[in-house]
């Protein structure tokens, strides 16, 4: 039997070289040893790759703007309105002064009613919101004629009748305006008028229509003048001191009515003529067969007419009428006139 050498006492033989030979000899056979004591060649260390750095984040261009501070509510009370508007006019800031305009409107400020409205006229208009707020100044507290002329020519440029426009129109036909443009609007209003009393069925040259086209004329209206002049009649009796338009008794209508007289006068003096006329209304009718105007004049003497002349209709008309108020009882002493339809 051979002796036996542990592995481990083999391994530990070669551990330290004693010759140069004999380390050469253990340098050759060092893998096999190491190798059979359960050692292998060490690999080559290899230094660990580096993770790789993040990219440095980007600087912003711009640096950031707090946000801006949030604008104060709307004005509360007519005073903070009216600063308000004056500041937004000063900046060219028209929305912003319309809002103002309109809330102290709202508040019962009437002229700023009508700023309001101005201020929606302009560019970029709304009409309807100017509408509205020269209404409000335009309305029973207020009563603007300014303000009431633009009512009139705003509505009747959308299509209303002149007829439905009347109580504006009276109010804004009125003398007093402040400048050229306001005066324009006035005598468009008066002519508004005038077309509505018309269409009302008063008489083109009648009283009513004769003073809107006259207050139209004063305001500078060409068209105004010109129907005036176009429409005005001869003065019902020269002299006269007694002056009604339009009066109606017994089922009697008398369109005008002038006396030179002394003693009753006014409505009471007026209704004593209708009260003449009344009794003769069938005979004045039976005169024409359709409407006929005609113009009476006579002298009250002793309490009856006398000296009675019609004019104004067909020879025939005026005949029938003085045929028909002969012997009539008058309670006015002196020369009269009244003008009337037959039919």
């Amino acid at each position: 039997m051979g002796l036996f050498v542990p592995p481990v006492t083999w391994c530990r033989s070669f551990m330290v070289p004693r010759t140069p030979l004999r380390a050469l000899m253990v340098a050759s056979s060092l893998s096999l040893a190491l190798l059979a004591c359960g050692g292998g060649v060490p690999e080559p260390a290899v230094p660990p790759t580096p993770a790789p750095e993040p990219p440095p984040t980007p600087k912003p261009a711009v640096a950031a703007v707090p946000p801006a501070p949030v604008k104060p509510g709307p004005c509360a009370t007519v005073d903070a309105c009216a600063q308000a508007a004056r500041e937004h006019a000063e900046r060219h800031e028209v929305p912003a002064l319309r809002e103002a305009l309109a809330r102290a409107c709202h508040m019962g400020s009437m002229p700023h009613c009508s700023e309001g409205g101005a201020a929606w006229l302009a560019e970029p208009a709304d009409k309807g919101r100017a509408l509205s707020l020269y209404s409000h100044a335009c309305g029973e507290t207020g009563q603007d004629p300014d303000a009431c002329a633009q009512v009139v020519g705003l509505r009747a440029a959308a299509g209303d009748e002149p007829t439905a426009l009347v109580r504006e129109a009276e109010a804004a036909c009125k003398g007093g305006a402040r400048d050229d443009a306001a005066k324009r609007a006035r005598a468009a209003a008066c002519l508004t008028l005038a077309e509505a009393r018309v269409k009302g069925g008063a008489a083109p040259e009648g009283a009513a229509v004769a003073r809107a086209h006259h207050q139209a004329c004063e305001l500078g209206s060409d068209e105004g003048c010109k129907a005036e002049k176009a429409n005005a009649k001869p003065e019902l009796l020269a002299g006269a001191n007694l002056h009604v338009d339009g009066i109606t008794g017994n089922g009697m209508k008398l369109d005008e009515v002038a006396c030179k007289v002394s003693g009753l006068g006014g409505m009471f003096g007026a209704m004593t003529v209708v009260a003449s006329f009344s009794p003769r209304k069938g005979r004045l009718d039976a005169c024409a067969k359709t409407k006929t105007e005609v113009v009476v004049k006579w002298v009250g003497k002793g309490g009856a007419m006398t000296d009675i002349r019609a004019s104004g209709g067909p020879p025939p008309v005026n005949a029938c009428v003085e045929r028909a108020l002969a012997g009539s009882k008058v309670a006015l002493a002196g020369p009269c006139a009244a003008r009337f339809q037959v039919h």
